[in-house]
């Protein structure tokens, strides 16, 4: 084969390869699904294909709360932390909402209404 025909099949395989091969997303949406007060616990729900995280440390919820427990349920991370009616909350006020561990955390604040906080805006950090 001549040099020009090796070329050709040489770019066909290349485009034939990169269009086959799966590319890597990164996950979109938000991080932190879900955050509500029930039984004078906050349980927070985060979406685990978009964070990397060791032991939980502690959470902020209006205040600081230390968790009572961390489980991986169907790829969601659903962590529950007692308030012990440190905060009395309020109907429409804005409280920060914050998970830490070593090496990274969110930081989140949302709107109260219900027992259910509606996230307005959230970041992830890593160390």
């Amino acid at each position: 084969m001549d040099r020009k025909l090796k070329s050709i099949l040489f770019l066909l395989l290349v485009l034939i390869g990169l269009g086959s091969c799966k590319l890597y997303k990164k996950p979109s949406g938000p991080i932190i699904k879900e955050c509500r007060i029930e039984n004078d616990k906050a349980i927070i729900t985060i979406d685990r294909k978009r964070i990397r995280y060791n032991e939980i440390k502690y959470v902020t919820v209006g205040a600081v709360c230390h968790p009572e427990k961390v489980e991986e349920i169907e790829k969601q991370l659903i962590i529950t932390a007692l308030t012990e009616n440190i905060v009395d909350f309020k109907q429409g006020n804005t409280y920060d909402i914050e998970v830490y561990w070593f090496g990274g955390h969110i930081l989140a604040s949302g709107i109260y209404n219900d027992n259910r906080f509606e996230i307005i805006k959230e970041k992830l950090y890593y160390n």
